[in-house]
């Protein structure tokens, strides 16, 4: 059974706000083929280039066309501050 957690914005803010939140949890994040989008990216580019990640934003799409342009799965581990 698949009970992962399909993000949205507002998912996205809560991980970089609240990681410990989202301890051992998977979840999905779109990409940029359509689907869950917000101005104009899927949620694994909102993920990839928070301040919690760091990518560039180009680096960020290219990189998401190129190897997950359907979105994929993560689960996150918080290592504290």
């Amino acid at each position: 059974m698949n009970d992962a957690i399909i993000a949205n914005k507002d998912t996205v803010d809560a991980m970089n706000a609240n990681p410990e939140d989202f301890e051992n949890k998977w979840i999905y994040l779109s990409g940029e083929n359509g689907g869950n989008e917000y101005g104009g990216h899927g949620m694994f580019y909102w993920w990839i280039t928070s301040a919690r990640v760091g990518f560039p934003p180009g680096q960020a799409a290219d990189s998401i066309l190129t190897r997950n342009p359907d979105g994929g799965f993560v689960k996150t581990n918080y290592v504290g501050p």
